[in-house]
């Protein structure tokens, strides 16, 4: 947040002064949280190694998700597209999201959590692939949708089932933290990063191939990694 805000500072009317400030109070916020024995998220919840990959993949499957609906449909009306299609893939988006939580639900209880991170993954690389070359904008949200679903479904399942049992909630308020974060992220980050590209005379497609390269980075490793099995620690 504080280098989201960094990087918005002047579109947000802070001015230089204003963005040292906000800065400068949220680094003394986190200093005095630490001095009194406090923390965002408890170590316990992401002491284990699955926890953490889970973690990762939240924030870059949510990044992927808001940047399709917030930035793509941005792209496609500067270049003319109706309201009409824009609604239907920012539409598609939302039900691929629904839809895919709503499966891997089953699954994980089946067949533990790497099966629908393995197929959301490649959901979240497609969706990004088409956002970058402009083929099939349609299929970019269905696809976000879906990936994200099934990624995030997961993740929350892993993080709820790697928690001590007194920190259960804990870890399900952490997930709905990390949702924000990737939300943010997609939404401005992106949308700055592909600003700056455009600004710069570059494509202004990189910032969805930055995403595509976000995706390999931050879900498909977890993905392969994720266990097998559905376990808890309770």
């Amino acid at each position: 947040m504080l280098l989201l805000i960094g990087l918005q500072g002047s579109s947000l009317g802070l001015g230089v002064t204003g963005t040292i400030a906000a800065v400068l109070v949220g680094l003394v916020a986190l200093a005095l949280l630490r001095r009194f024995g406090g923390a965002l998220v408890p170590r316990q919840v992401f002491g284990r190694t699955p926890s953490a990959g889970a973690a990762l993949a939240t924030v870059g499957a949510v990044v992927v998700m808001y940047a399709t609906v917030t930035v793509l449909p941005v792209r496609l009306a500067a270049h003319g597209a109706s309201t009409t299609k824009i609604a239907v893939i920012v539409g598609l988006s939302a039900v691929g999201w629904v839809l895919g939580s709503a499966v891997t639900g089953g699954v994980v209880a089946k067949r533990g959590y790497r099966p629908p991170m393995a197929v959301g993954s490649p959901a979240l690389l497609a969706g990004t692939v088409c956002s970058a070359t402009g083929a099939l904008p349609w299929l970019a949200g269905a696809t976000a949708g879906l990936g994200t679903g099934a990624v995030t479904a997961a993740t929350l399942a892993l993080l709820q089932d790697q928690a001590p049992a007194e920190q259960f909630g804990v870890a399900t308020s952490a997930a709905t933290m990390l949702r924000n974060i990737g939300s943010a992220v997609g939404v401005n980050g992106i949308a700055a990063l592909s600003a700056i590209l455009v600004a710069s005379s570059h494509s202004e497609n990189g910032a969805f191939w930055a995403l595509t390269v976000l995706v390999a980075l931050t879900v498909f490793a977890p993905a392969l990694t994720a266990p097998r099995r559905r376990t808890t620690v309770h």
